[in-house]
């Protein structure tokens, strides 16, 4: 378990001193000869992760040194997979990493169940599903180190929905879990009466950029995300003075534009 907090959640191993603490990257602070031990094996998936970049590392050597261990316990892993020259040349033209899916294909259409008056949810949902590069985010390996103190995590919540869209299956999915999570961190949205589809796309885009965030600041500054990568942009307003013809900029950070629908 978690030397700090006592968690068995994906746990970490130091690769330099053993010592063993849950993903998050606060319970990792342990020095020696007053350097930062960074690199850790995780338990939970063998792979090698760097703390202070957030992304695991790979490596040859111990890439075959947690194979070996683990084929003597008894537990099969795949080898990482290393490109020859001519899958190299075709990753290095290849126009996009998103996953690509064919324009007749009925992979990721899935519908929504309705859970109550909770059309403005799925539309939301799907929307968000379908947007390639949330899609590569919340389909990656890419691990997280929950700020729930051990509550619900957002996140994992939508990887799982991102999962049962792309898992091949057709059946309506039933966001039950999500719909639960949502009431308790937006109290407005709570219950089975008839709400705002913009009211919980802001929401939603809150809440996993408060968890998804490396570090957030009181004032706002200093965050990033997948949601500030995909979702934010700038708007510049100016003021003229009448009288100086003094000109004053102003620039503003948005989510999300309001369109007007055109008359039909």
């Amino acid at each position: 378990h978690c030397l700090e907090c006592k968690s068995t959640i994906h746990l970490h191993v130091c690769a330099s001193c053993q010592y063993v603490a849950c993903a998050g990257a606060e319970h990792f602070k342990t020095k020696s000869n007053g350097r930062e031990h960074v690199l850790a094996v995780a338990l939970d998936s063998g792979n090698l992760y760097c703390h202070k970049c957030q992304c695991c590392v790979y490596d040859n050597d111990v890439e075959n040194a947690i194979c070996s261990a683990a084929v003597k316990g008894g537990v099969k892993r795949a080898r990482r997979w290393i490109p020859d020259d001519r899958q190299a040349k075709l990753i290095r033209h290849s126009k996009s990493s998103l996953m690509y899916v064919e324009r007749h294909s009925n992979v990721g259409l899935r519908g929504i169940c309705n859970l109550g008056n909770s059309c403005f949810m799925s539309s939301v949902l799907q929307a968000m599903a379908h947007a390639p590069v949330l899609r590569e985010y919340f389909l990656s390996d890419k691990p997280h180190a929950c700020k729930n103190n051990g509550g619900p995590c957002p996140v994992s919540c939508f990887k799982d929905l991102f999962q049962q869209f792309y898992c091949g299956r057709p059946q309506a999915i039933s966001p039950n879990r999500l719909m639960m999570l949502m009431w308790q961190f937006a109290t407005d949205l709570a219950g089975h009466q008839q709400q705002d589809a913009h009211e919980f796309l802001i929401a939603s885009m809150t809440l996993l950029h408060e968890h998804l965030s490396p570090q957030v600041q009181n004032n706002g500054s200093g965050c990033s995300s997948i949601i500030d990568h995909v979702f934010k942009g700038f708007v510049q307003s100016t003021v003229t003075c009448s009288n100086c013809s003094n000109v004053s900029p102003t620039i503003e950070m948005f989510w999300d534009l309001s369109l007007e629908l055109p008359s039909t």
